[in-house]
């Protein structure tokens, strides 16, 4: 059986509370689970258990120290089925966008390839069958994010499988930075 797993950054509870607590005012807006609030570096997708278990074992030493990340506004991104995802955008930093390019040069040595992706940092609030404008209107506390920052200090590999209808993401391992 493939492994579907990800590089993301897990966030802290108070954070997770703040954005949790946002409220919408849209009937077809279905929230991301508490516990799977995070914010994905790098997605990798299935992969198989010989790939998995090398990945698991290989030594990723990021090239960037302890750092902090900002939360933007409230965004929507259009998906390829019927629902758009819900998001907080985080601010572009360049120690995110070196940390991403060192698990993309480990997922090489892997030899795990990945999706050129436009990459826009973000936590998935949720989804919904709303456009931009209506999900930001929609938002009952507007659409600017008031948290404090993140202190970035490992990144995590994910994995994710389905249960029933759920969605969960395990956390498999911590790398320091």
């Amino acid at each position: 059986m493939n492994h579907r797993i990800f590089f993301g950054l897990a966030l802290p509870v108070r954070i997770k509370n703040e954005l949790a607590s946002l409220q919408f005012d849209d009937a077809t807006f279905v929230r991301q689970s508490f516990s799977n609030l995070h914010i994905t570096v790098c997605f990798v997708g299935a992969v198989t258990p010989e790939k998995f278990l090398r990945l698991c074992l290989s030594a990723l030493n990021p090239t960037v120290s302890c750092f902090q990340l900002r939360f933007g506004r409230i965004a929507v991104f259009p998906l390829a089925h019927a629902h758009n995802s819900v998001c907080v955008s985080v601010e572009p930093d360049d120690k995110l966008i070196q940390l991403r390019s060192d698990v993309r040069k480990l997922l090489g040595e892997c030899s795990i390839r990945t999706a050129h992706v436009d990459y826009k940092p973000h936590v998935t609030l949720g989804w919904t069958g709303k456009s931009q404008p209506d999900v930001i209107n929609s938002c009952l506390g507007g659409a600017e994010i008031i948290c404090e920052p993140v202190l970035v200090d490992h990144l995590s590999v994910f994995e994710s499988f389905g249960v029933g209808k759920e969605k969960v993401y395990r956390r498999i391992k911590d790398i320091p930075l």
